[in-house]
């Protein structure tokens, strides 16, 4: 295994700096992101709704997430789609400001599991 002592041997390994590693946002899949996807075994899926938020992890063989379009993803599988679906018809968008107000019980609940994941 290579050691990396300073910015020069990081550097080597990888192409350089691009614009979605600092950025990070995106209004569309870039092809950066496409290259990522496309060869990705894992996908985590969160939504948001009337009972709070829903992160579900999937995994599969990579290819199984497919890109239809620069703003839309296909999630192969129909146990996925029926539970993304039912999550959509109740979705609404999220934002900081309903987070920062959101119920003191859920605060509490999200404490809790944070906690427990920890020590599981």
């Amino acid at each position: 295994m290579t050691r990396i002592t300073s910015i020069e041997d990081l550097e080597a390994i990888y192409s350089g700096i691009t614009e979605a590693s600092t950025a990070k946002v995106a209004d569309r899949i870039t092809p950066e992101y496409r290259r990522l996807i496309e060869g990705s075994p894992f996908v985590a899926l969160a939504t948001s709704g009337p009972e709070g938020l829903d992160c579900s992890p999937r995994g599969d063989l990579a290819g199984f997430v497919r890109i239809h379009d620069e703003a839309t993803l296909m999630i192969l599988g129909e146990q996925m789609n029926q539970i993304f679906f039912e999550d959509l018809a109740d979705a609404e968008e999220s934002t900081l400001e309903k987070f920062r107000h959101r119920p003191w019980f859920d605060r509490v609940d999200e404490s809790a599991a944070m906690l427990l994941a920890r020590v599981l």
